[in-house]
């Protein structure tokens, strides 16, 4: 009798959920007087969002919503909330709206009409022509057959400032006689080796003797190393935009702020055409919430807003233009892309031409896998996933990250002292983050618009004991073998592996890496950071690399360069020692390069071993031929279709036409699983019995 009333009880529990569960559909040509069926679907998102419950399941119809999905429900986690597309519908949450207004024609092929009554013009600013993102009017001007979305992809597109160039202003002989007062420029600044850090905004005061004058100076503050990453020097790179005279390109676009118009530099009219402007901020936004799925949604021209949130899912979307940045970028949030919680999964979605980082993560036991992040970053500041402090138990696989402007996968940083306690322990402020595993992760081309990163970049961060492992990391080149996008003193530094000043607790292993510009470095003050088993495949310039200060020789301690393949032609390449020398002095950044590196052993360095151990690495010199008929390549059992189809054949992931397959796997003794791409080194006499235990770990 007893075991029959707890089955009714069960039975009447399924029976109360299933009456209790709802299904209801949304549509941009329904009514929110309806009762929200198939037949009768709700209008607006706001209206759908507010009738449900746990256990419910909104469907939207397809078309475009001129609204925000703003989230404030909850389901269990027995219950969740599903909020998805309807079949293969094609759903559209736009960030922008119509711009309804007339086309005044002013001559010289300008045209000009005016913004709504009570808009305002922002930082954020994107203009639609149709379904093509439009350019702001700028020097030098892009090709007329590219949009705003093909500059990550074609280049920059910078000019290069000219002798005289300083903290004052910018002097280009070809802008002399043109007035750009009130103009805004942006520039990568810094001196050698040092430059395009980060880019810069100023507006232009005037043209002074041939020199445009900013309207306040940019320069360095309290830099050690006798660096100098801030201010304007000849030779770097920028570009000018927001003045009416650099009007002069097809479909570029002109805001005159005072006015509140807005101008197009077309030769053929624009009545047929429609125009949409950026309206809202956000796309999705949920906070304080629990519970939810979210499947199949499109969001261009507005932003992911996911704050304290639990066991949140969101798949299959796709996230385009999530903002813009026009100018100043200091004190920015830079939460374009914001996903923050615990528990929460972010999978098959893809992202692209976010101004900033492509996803922010924030919280615990998060997972990323399987999205297709490209062309992030196009101001220079950012990277397809930022990792911010605290974060924890995440774990990043199977990605594909294409063209970052700065590095692919960030870290936020922490702080260091100030004065001459800038490198006591004691006032280390190191950002923490914990068991980050970023794994079988495709990364191309990163540092398109700056110089000196990583695939993966720390500065003072305690890992946590994060990993970065079995990735396949490639820097494309052009025809004579240099990295695209580099102009002026931008001395792209695309590094490998590299764990920058005061990082802690990381792991590198397994991974293959082309030609970057270093291929493993790991500078002063490094505590307990070890590189084995990694593949290094034509670094351009060094082999292994550390920097230090001048102000204290630093330490490193329990860091290890073990058992990794470095493959080169060039039989010159050894390490490179940042500014120190072997005998531990320090020479001027301003002094040749070849002047200070001292060409020393590769496995009996002194001078390097004092900093970290070093030792029982493989060094090849082989030609490095192209080979197009037989090419490496590494093999995913791909689930995302949206990769799959475009960049490979069947589960065939990005295939690499570059070193021939079987004088790979031969040279380097790799083993390319079907969806891991594991690779083995041998293991070497004298290596550390913890190390040794690790490898033995992996190669089981």
């Amino acid at each position: 009798m007893k075991y029959n009333y707890i089955f009714l009880i069960i039975i009447f529990n399924l029976i109360h959920f299933s009456v209790n569960s709802k299904i209801l559909f949304v549509s941009t040509k329904g009514n929110d007087s309806f009762d929200g069926t198939i037949n009768k679907p709700f209008k607006s998102l706001k209206h759908a969002i507010s009738q449900l419950s746990p256990n419910d399941t909104l469907y939207l119809r397809g078309g475009t919503y001129y609204e925000i999905l703003e989230i404030n429900k909850s389901g269990t986690k027995q219950n969740p909330i599903v909020i998805s597309n309807y079949l293969n519908e094609e759903v559209i949450i736009s960030g922008l709206d119509i711009l309804q207004s007339t086309w005044n024609q002013l001559g010289n092929n300008l045209w000009t009409t005016s913004l709504p009554k009570g808009y305002k013009i922002t930082n954020e600013f994107i203009l639609f022509k149709n379904n093509t993102s439009l350019v702001e009017a700028r020097y030098p001007n892009m090709p007329q057959n590219l949009d705003f979305s093909q500059i990550g992809e074609y280049g920059p597109f910078r000019a290069v400032a000219e002798k005289g160039t300083d903290k004052d202003g910018i002097v280009l002989a070809e802008l002399e006689n043109q007035d750009l007062a009130g103009a805004y420029i942006c520039i990568w600044p810094g001196s050698y080796g040092v430059s395009a850090w980060a880019p810069a905004f100023r507006k232009i005061k005037n043209n002074n003797k041939k020199k445009l004058v900013f309207d306040k100076e940019l320069k360095s503050q309290n830099w050690f190393a006798g660096m100098d990453p801030e201010t304007p020097h000849p030779g770097n790179p920028f570009f000018i935009f927001g003045h009416i005279s650099l009007l002069d390109n097809e479909n570029e676009y002109y805001l005159d702020e005072n006015k509140n118009s807005l101008y197009i530099y077309s030769t053929k009219p624009l009545t047929n055409d429609t125009f949409l402007i950026k309206k809202r901020k956000f796309g999705i936004k949920s906070e304080n919430t629990s519970n939810i799925k979210i499947n199949g949604i499109k969001i261009i021209g507005a932003m992911l807003h996911i704050n304290n949130t639990n066991n949140i899912t969101i798949e299959n979307c796709t996230f385009l233009y999530p903002g813009n940045l026009r100018y100043e970028t200091t004190n920015q949030p830079y939460q374009f892309m914001y996903f923050n919680g615990n528990d929460n999964k972010f999978s098959y979605n893809e992202i692209g031409y976010s101004p900033v980082h492509g996803i922010h993560l924030s919280g615990k036991n998060i997972e990323v896998s399987y999205n297709y992040i490209h062309d992030i970053a196009y101001t220079g500041i950012g990277s397809g996933i930022y990792i911010d402090d605290k974060t924890q138990n995440v774990n990043i696989k199977f990605n594909a990250i294409i063209r970052s402007g700065r590095s692919h996968i960030l870290c936020k940083g922490g702080k260091m002292g100030t004065g001459n306690n800038r490198f006591n322990e004691k006032y280390f402020k190191p950002s923490t983050i914990k068991n980050i595993i970023i794994e079988y992760n495709y990364l191309q081309d990163h540092n398109t618009y700056t110089s000196d990163c990583s695939l993966f970049y720390a500065w003072n961060v305690d890992g946590g004991n994060s990993i970065f492992r079995y990735n396949y990391c490639i820097e494309t080149l052009n025809d004579n073998g240099e990295y695209k996008y580099t102009n002026g003193t931008m001395d792209k530094q695309a590094q490998g592996l590299y764990s920058d000043n005061f990082c802690k607790n990381m792991k590198f292993y397994n991974n293959i890496v082309i030609n970057p510009t270093t291929g493993i470095q790991v500078n002063n003050f490094c505590y307990n950071i070890k590189y084995y088993n990694n593949i290094i495949i034509n670094p351009l310039k060094e082999l292994v690399a550390t920097f230090g200060y001048p102000e204290t020789p630093g330490y490193m301690k329990k860091t290890y360069i073990y058992n990794n393949t470095f493959y080169t032609s060039d039989s010159t390449k050894n390490c490179y020692l940042g500014i120190h020398t072997d005998e531990g002095t320090f020479l001027s950044p301003n002094e040749k390069r070849q002047e200070y590196i001292k060409k020393i052993s590769f496995t009996k360095n002194k001078c390097i071993t004092k900093r970290f151990n070093l030792s029982g690495n493989k060094l090849v010199y082989t030609n490095i031929e192209k080979n197009n008929n037989q090419s490496f390549s590494i093999t995913f059992d791909h689930h995302n279709p949206k990769l799959r189809n475009k960049h490979s054949n069947g589960n065939r992931l990005f295939t690499s036409p570059i070193y021939s397959s079987k004088k790979f796997i031969k040279q380097f003794n790799c083993k390319i699983s079907k969806n891991k791409p594991i690779m083995y080194g041998c293991t070497h006499k004298n290596m550390p019995l913890d190390l040794l235990q690790e490898i033995k770990e992996i190669n089981k």
